[in-house]
């Protein structure tokens, strides 16, 4: 993304993230289309045991705690980080 910013134009980013949904979405049909997918038909559209299970996992949980903890860190930095970078050189500013 920042190579197509810096080479091509900083409209290029916002066009290549919209391309790159298309691969996104068609993996997320093919796991749709799975076994998994074939295996619940019976149960339902919600598999709530699962659910309870998930959210019991002590693993998981302290996984998503540290997930939530980097992107709050991440959006705390960002502003940060492009003060620094726009007040070099106009050309590094994309």
């Amino acid at each position: 993304m920042g190579l197509s910013g810096l080479y091509l134009s900083s409209r290029a980013v916002f066009w290549l993230t919209a391309a790159l949904c298309v691969p996104a979405l068609a993996a997320l049909a093919a796991i749709g289309r799975g076994t998994h997918a074939r295996r619940q038909t019976t149960a339902g559209p919600l598999d709530w045991q699962g659910l309870g299970k998930l959210f019991r996992d002590r693993r998981l949980l302290i996984f998503a705690a540290c997930v939530v903890l980097f992107h709050l860190s991440n959006a705390a930095m960002l502003p940060l980080a492009g003060a620094a970078v726009t007040s070099g050189p106009a050309t590094w500013a994309t």
